[in-house]
């Protein structure tokens, strides 16, 4: 039988290094909460000196009839309280350290742009900033100035010409003063929201080349940028269960970002509707088989040439037939995903134009949709630059104590971005 609500905790102790070093003070993360439309994913992380470690991670998987549309619970009086059931639920089977919780607002409930504002040599008070802001970009949601809520960064502290440049972030404020109710209606009473993009863009800063146990909570040191090297631009996009989100940083932080509806769900819909499957069999297809397609036309990766060339009559049946099925796939999503990356490279060539002299070196994967197979071959095809799945040492943590229906990393990098949040290192 299948079950309504999977649940997975992950409570493990440090490593043997970790606790030779018990005589440093240890701290933790707030539990970075991730609400999502399929489910709720938790992290909080332990640290002591340098050093981070996942300490909780806690996954709840919505059932069909409780997934979120657009972010708003359907049915709310019965939604809404199933949802803050799963919290409560959360929070006593976490073994979270605190109360302290950071939830994210999502990109289609918020918006984030560059803004110029007139200033002095002396800069612009904060609130001056933030009334100017409320003003300018709160008619981009189509809400009411007064019901939304704005914050920002500065991008370049340099005044230039008599103007400062900032970073606006304006989001839907009733979308999140109900956030805060449900969370804190499960007793979870210390809640802080963060934007997606800077959640997700935070991500880089601890990611490669670095031991799990030697992950470096500083973002100043981040290997992916130089504190001086604003050459250089990330991608990440984000593919949820309902929409996908585009975010592009720099050294400084998010410069960009745009919220697309086509997502992992409506692609698996698709599918489902032009192979004539049901809707679980769609699913399984275009993770097993996903996209073979490079410039227009399909061939089969690398692998299955290699095995072609070295097996038997069998293998090379099998794999014939495995390629028909991914050719199959790719042709009945061939004029979305055609359609989608056209968006994409409006807005990247947007960015681009806004950065002039700055490269684009990649992009990065993640979100539950993301895991289409090779879908990083054929975005890097479509795009002309590196495309690949966010990785990082926490979320390997992570992954590796989870159970297969629930070890896809990137479901997990919004969770550990809330986690990683400034401040509470």
């Amino acid at each position: 039988n299948l079950r309504l609500v999977e649940v997975v905790l992950i409570d493990f102790f440090v490593s043997y290094r970790m606790n030779r070093l018990s005589w440093i003070h240890k701290s933790y993360s707030p539990v970075g909460l991730d609400i999502g439309s399929s489910g709720i994913r938790a992290i909080q992380l332990l640290g002591r000196g340098s050093s981070w470690h996942v300490h909780s991670a806690l996954g709840i998987r919505f059932d069909a009839g409780h997934l979120r549309c657009d972010g708003v619970i359907d049915e709310p009086d019965m939604d809404e309280a199933w949802l803050a059931e799963q919290l409560r639920c959360l929070k006593e089977r976490g073994c979270f350290n605190g109360n302290d919780v950071v939830l994210h607002c999502p990109t289609n409930k918020l918006d984030m742009r560059s803004v110029k504002l007139p200033s002095g040599p002396e800069g612009l008070p904060y609130e001056a900033i933030q009334g100017a802001i409320k003003l300018q970009t709160g008619q981009h949601l189509g809400i009411d100035p007064e019901q939304a809520v704005c914050e920002h960064f500065i991008t370049d502290g340099a005044i230039r010409q008599g103007q400062l440049t900032v970073m606006a972030i304006t989001a839907d404020g009733e979308w999140i003063r109900r956030q805060l109710e449900l969370v804190r209606s499960a007793g979870l009473q210390r809640v802080s929201v963060d934007a997606l993009p800077c959640a997700l863009a935070r991500c880089v800063n601890l990611m490669e080349n670095k031991e799990t146990a030697d992950v470096c909570a500083d973002e100043e040191s981040s290997e992916e940028f130089d504190q001086n090297d604003t050459d250089v631009l990330i991608a990440f996009l984000d593919i949820g269960y309902m929409g996908s989100t585009l975010v592009v940083r720099n050294s400084k932080g998010p410069v960009f970002c745009r919220f697309f509806s086509l997502g992992g769900r409506e692609l698996t819909e698709i599918l489902s509707q032009r192979l004539l499957v049901e809707i679980n069999h769609a699913e399984a297809l275009k993770l097993k088989y996903g996209l073979e397609c490079r410039g227009g036309e399909f061939s089969m990766p690398r692998g299955e040439h290699e095995v072609m060339s070295s097996g038997g009559a069998a293998t090379t049946s099998l794999v014939k037939q495995n390629s028909e099925i991914s050719q199959t796939i790719y042709m009945a999503l061939q004029k979305d995903l055609e359609s989608y990356v056209e968006g994409l490279i409006r807005s990247l060539n947007y960015v681009i134009t806004e950065h002039p002299g700055v490269q684009l070196q990649r992009m990065l994967l993640c979100g539950s949709g993301s895991h289409l197979c090779n879908l990083p071959g054929f975005l890097t095809e479509q795009f002309g630059i590196p495309v690949e799945m966010l990785a990082h040492p926490l979320l390997a943590e992570v992954i590796e104590h989870l159970p297969d229906s629930q070890s896809q990393t990137g479901s997990w990098t919004t969770a550990l971005g809330l986690a990683m949040i400034e401040g509470v290192r």
